[in-house]
């Protein structure tokens, strides 16, 4: 790369001076030239590659910042979902405290994992009950969904601390490292760590490190930072009442390697009693500011009707989307 960038960018009067030079000098000091001119030469090409990036046209930058938005819905999708699914396995196993909204229910698209866990208790203080141990949702080759192409395969795991207090009422604390074994939703993989942590009566936080999203055609896009989501099930305590809000930042990288930063601005609501899908929550409000090489795209998921719609505006030109 650098000696075809060399080729194209440097003076053709330049390169014949500096042979030229060269030519004149003891052949004992040749090398030590040539390698301070060729590492002179290749600085000075990153360099102006590094400034060629960054001199986008105006339509360039938009077209680049609301792709980078798009990617950053995805990566809040995805976040959400996984809280979701690994929320609705903890259910299946009986703990029922914390996160859980999702009375139970693995179930993302129709598919059926396979949900299985080691959990050890440790009882020996007097105020308190610690629950540990690994729970693994396997979705396997993607045959237990009923769609060929919409599917899901692979592994979620998720590695926990559980600690009840019992000496002033039940109240809990919990601790998450979620990974994941090539697991993949339709064609998108999803790798990375994410550190959800909770307590009774408080929010819970979910820390992405090296997410990334990796799309069939081999482009990647990845993130870091903290979300926070605020769990509210509703006067009836149906579960179908329950809603999510979600708060924090994010920042990373694109599919298109362009680095970027979000952060919700007005709190985004997910609510699970919007579309037939039961097993699914939707997002119906809430903005996202997604900023990319200066240029600010905003994601906007509405007014809280279910419609399954959103928008990315971008330098002033809206483009209507539709939730996956």
């Amino acid at each position: 790369m650098i000696k075809e960038n060399a080729t194209r960018c440097i003076p053709t009067v330049f390169k014949r001076n500096v042979r030229l030079k060269m030519r004149g000098m003891k052949k004992t000091w040749i090398p030590i030239v040539e390698r301070t001119v060729v590492l002179t030469v290749a600085l000075l090409i990153a360099w102006s590659c590094k400034e060629d990036d960054q001199n986008l046209s105006p339509e360039q930058a938009k077209a680049q910042s609301k792709a980078t938005a798009e990617d950053n819905a995805q990566m809040v999708a995805a976040s959400q979902e996984v809280l979701d699914i690994t929320s609705g396995a903890f259910a299946e196993q009986g703990v029922t405290d914390g996160r859980k909204l999702s009375e139970g229910r693995t179930e993302t698209g129709g598919c059926k994992p396979l949900v299985s866990g080691t959990f050890n208790l440790d009882n020996s203080h007097p105020d308190s009950l610690i629950y540990s141990g690994t729970l693994t949702v396997d979705y396997g080759d993607g045959s237990s969904c009923p769609d060929s192409v919409k599917r899901q395969t692979g592994k979620i795991v998720d590695t926990f601390l559980y600690t009840l207090a019992t000496n002033s009422g039940i109240r809990f604390t919990s601790s998450e490292n979620i990974s994941f074994q090539g697991y993949r939703k339709d064609t998108i993989a999803l790798d990375g760590t994410f550190i959800v942590k909770s307590a009774t009566n408080q929010p819970t936080t979910l820390e992405s490190q090296n997410a990334k999203l990796t799309y069939l055609d081999g482009t990647a896009a990845s993130w870091d930072g903290i979300l926070t989501f605020t769990y509210d099930k509703g006067d009836s305590r149906d579960w179908k009442d329950n809603s999510v809000s979600v708060t924090g930042s994010l920042s990373g990288t694109s599919r298109e390697g362009a680095a970027f930063t979000a952060a919700i601005t007005k709190e985004i609501e997910y609510r699970y009693n919007c579309f037939k899908n039961k097993y699914k929550s939707f997002p119906v409000s809430g903005t996202i500011e997604v900023t990319t090489n200066g240029t600010l795209s905003t994601i906007d998921y509405g007014n809280g009707s279910c419609d399954k719609k959103y928008t990315i505006v971008t330098s002033g030109e809206t483009t209507n989307l539709n939730l996956e």
